[in-house]
C-alpha cells in the first residue's frame, strides 16, 4: 500500500461545488454551517462534464454528476472549507 497523505482534522481545504450545492442556504443546511463567506467565487473545472443523468427514487428530479470527459469544462464555485465533515476526510 502507498504512503497516502493524512489532512489534519482542522485543515483548510478547497471544495468545488456544482449543482444543487452552488446554493448558498441548501448547502449550509446539509453541512450545519453557514457556508456564505467562505465562497471564493465562481470557478471551472477542466476535464469533466456537468450531467443530471442519475434520478431520484422518491422526487421527480435528476442528481447532479460530474463525469470525467476529456475536453470538458464544468462551471461551479469554489468554498474553503475547514476538513471536519465526513465528506470532506
Amino acid at each position: 500500500m502507498e504512503d497516502q497523505a493524512v489532512l489534519p482534522p482542522d485543515a483548510d481545504i478547497l471544495y468545488f461545488a456544482y449543482g444543487s450545492c452552488l446554493h448558498h442556504a441548501s448547502l449550509s443546511a446539509s453541512l450545519g454551517l453557514e457556508v456564505g463567506p467562505r465562497f471564493l467565487g465562481p470557478a471551472r473545472l477542466s476535464g469533466y462534464r456537468l450531467r443530471f443523468s442519475d434520478a431520484s427514487v422518491t422526487e421527480a428530479v435528476c442528481f447532479a454528476t460530474i463525469p470525467p470527459e476529456p475536453g470538458a469544462q464544468t462551471e461551479g464555485g469554489l468554498f474553503r472549507k475547514r476538513c471536519i465533515y465526513p465528506m470532506f476526510q
